[in-house]
């Protein structure tokens, strides 16, 4: 995984002229998302999650837009998926001014067999979308 976010860390900064400070930061945030993701995963063996046949960009943005309200302080929100024996594992949260995720605001996690056309397309293949 760290080899992997390396490579695209240097992909990042040739496309986008971003700083290696930029970058960093920003892979430092993704490493924190997947520590939630993480931690989601073990929580799911106390519980599942929901299991969604598809979920829509549309389930997505209402999630954030009913969320937004209860999410004072929130700078951006964030979508990662993981593989999931059942399909997908979706978690859906805030974040704060420094990439973490936003204690106290609204979350939510799916088990999902698909993502619809459109927000496949917004992953593309990565494992984590940010919404600002």
């Amino acid at each position: 995984m760290t080899r992997i976010l390396r490579r695209r860390a240097g992909e990042a900064m040739r496309q986008t002229g971003a700083s290696a400070e930029s970058v960093a930061r920003n892979l430092a945030g993704i490493s924190r998302l997947a520590a939630v993701l993480s931690r989601t995963t073990r929580s799911i063996r106390m519980g599942d999650p929901p299991y969604v046949d598809t979920i829509t960009m549309r389930d997505v943005a209402e999630f954030f837009l009913a969320g937004r309200e209860r999410a004072e302080g929130a700078e951006a929100a964030a979508a990662v998926r993981q593989e999931h024996r059942q399909g997908l594992l979706l978690w859906l949260g805030f974040l704060d001014a420094d990439g973490e995720p936003l204690t106290g605001a609204p979350t939510r996690t799916y088990v999902a067999g698909a993502l619809d056309p459109e927000l496949e397309e917004h992953f593309g293949a990565h494992p984590v979308v940010i919404f600002s």
